[in-house]
């Protein structure tokens, strides 16, 4: 198998729905190789649009809701009971993105607060949670640790080899993308458990930047971790079933 060239993926974290439609779908995953994605919202005002996909295509793309810690300013009053309610009508949507972030200019306690508030009914509701850390690891962790989730995805792990094993304790999961690779951080995936580790894009979440094949994460992660690419690509999709079993519930077809 040429990890470069292979499209059966399935993509743990995106923002498709900044660069299109529920029309561009198949478009869009073919650009990453994807079969089937997470496609998180960044604000409320994402919502209706992440929906739309979700129900246009439903064997393909599971939804997320959230307030990226980036966004946390622009929350208006009812929003935790707006998300219970989008959580209610589809049991296969997950949390996220949230999380902290220290390298922006957003009221960290606003900030501390909400990601609170997404863990607090992600654990009442049973749902994985997407997070973002950024420069505020132990503000992270104080969080989770106080409210855990069944299970979590810590989106785009740059942190560190004991950080890691902390969330992994906590119920933690981790997924790598083509930033990271280019970065030369994946080298902490080999301090973390192999199943727990899966894919992702970040596709969309800047505009214009460059996203990687999924293919050329899984082989650059393969390097990273000196194992072969045939088993890489059989664990991160088995992991991915795993960690979104009730989101990528609908996809009956799938095969590496």
């Amino acid at each position: 198998m040429d990890l470069r060239v292979a499209t059966r993926w399935s993509d743990c974290h995106n923002h498709l729905h900044l660069q299109g439609d529920a029309e561009m779908l198949g478009g869009l995953l073919e650009s990453m190789g994807s079969v089937r994605c997470v496609v998180n919202a960044t604000r409320e005002d994402d919502w209706d649009r992440i929906a739309a996909m979700a129900a246009a295509c439903p064997e393909r793309v599971a939804a997320a809701y959230g307030i990226h810690p980036w966004h946390a300013g622009t929350v208006s009053d009812g929003w935790q009971e707006r998300l219970r309610e989008r959580l209610a009508a589809d049991p296969r949507a997950t949390v996220g993105e949230c999380g902290l972030d220290g390298s922006v200019k957003v009221d960290r306690e606003l900030q501390r607060r909400i990601f609170k508030d997404h863990l607090r009914i992600a654990r009442e509701m049973d749902r994985v949670v997407t997070v973002h850390c950024v420069r505020a690891w132990g503000g992270v962790m104080d969080a989770l640790t106080d409210s855990p989730p069944r299970r979590f995805l810590m989106h785009g792990y740059a942190g560190s080899a004991e950080m890691a094993a902390r969330f992994a304790t906590l119920g933690g999961w981790f997924s790598a993308n083509g930033r990271i690779a280019k970065m030369g951080k994946l080298g902490v995936f080999r301090s973390i458990p192999l199943d727990r580790v899966v894919l992702e894009s970040d596709y969309g979440a800047a505009a214009g930047a460059d996203c990687p094949r999924l293919g050329d994460v899984a082989a650059a992660l393969a390097v990273a971790l000196g194992c072969g690419e045939n088993e890489m690509a059989e664990r991160v999709e088995a992991n991915a079933s795993v960690l979104f079993r009730e989101s990528f519930a609908t996809w009956t077809g799938y095969e590496i």
